[in-house]
């Protein structure tokens, strides 16, 4: 595991206006981000890099699909929407939130302890 997909691994982000938040690839709804919760669904999404604020801006979803969503996908489909039923948009800024610090704000220290404890190997650059 690379740096920075551990570095990814520990934040996520609660909502605020969702300007912020890639909708797919960010941690925001759950423990992992949607692209993991729902693959088959993320497989067949046109535009992967929509931001919440982008994809909540309509009624129905701005979300679209290369190919028609039935059976196994659509069930999905509907459990996402079903979650999403909760969630409301603010005026507010998204909030980032940090796992490996009480207070949920980033720290390089917290963060290097991570590495060294763990086994990601870290290459310097020749420049």
């Amino acid at each position: 595991m690379k740096v920075k997909d551990q570095f990814f691994q520990y934040r996520s982000f609660k909502p605020g206006n969702g300007m912020e938040i890639r909708f797919w690839k960010d941690t925001w709804l759950g423990l992992q981000p949607l692209k993991y919760q729902y693959p088959s669904l993320y497989n067949v999404v046109q535009k992967r890099h929509s931001t919440l604020a982008e994809v909540m801006s309509t009624t129905p979803l701005n979300v679209s699909f290369r190919r028609s969503i039935v059976g196994p996908k659509l069930v999905e489909w509907n459990d996402l929407i079903s979650r999403l039923a909760n969630i409301t948009l603010s005026n507010e800024k998204d909030c980032f939130i940090w796992s490996l610090h009480k207070n949920g704000h980033f720290s390089v220290k917290s963060m290097y302890n991570t590495i060294i404890n763990s086994n990601v190997r870290i290459h310097k650059r020749i420049l």
